[in-house]
């Protein structure tokens, strides 16, 4: 899990450092690694203490909610008055351009990538 701290407060960084504070008293422990401006949970066979759940992706378009194998398509948005980035899957190319066009530019948001 990757957290961009350039793009966080001082305050948010520091509940960041306390939640990883906070895991470790717990018991829930994994490697942790900072690179640039991001700060890098690695949440993989170091993990110990807790274990991780994977669910499977439904497709974003408005209610179509078809379970998605491990190919899906992808479009990811930035949110500017926010400073996020979302990543949506899609069941096919015609929800994919659907959920862009109808769904997601009428909101402000700028498409970054579809794959």
């Amino acid at each position: 899990m990757t957290f961009d701290v350039g793009l966080m407060t001082a305050d948010q960084c520091k509940y960041l450092y306390e939640a990883e504070r906070a895991l470790m008293l717990a018991g829930v422990v994994f490697d942790l690694n900072m690179c640039a401006d991001q700060r890098v949970w690695e949440l993989d066979w170091s993990l110990t203490g807790a274990t991780i759940l994977i669910r499977d992706y439904c497709c974003s378009y408005n209610q179509c909610q078809r379970v998605l194998g491990p190919i899906c398509l992808w479009a990811v948005f930035e949110v500017p008055s926010s400073r996020k980035v979302l990543y949506f899957p899609y069941c096919s190319p015609e929800h994919q351009s659907r959920g862009i066009l109808e769904e997601r530019q009428a909101l402000g948001w700028r498409i970054l990538a579809c794959y």
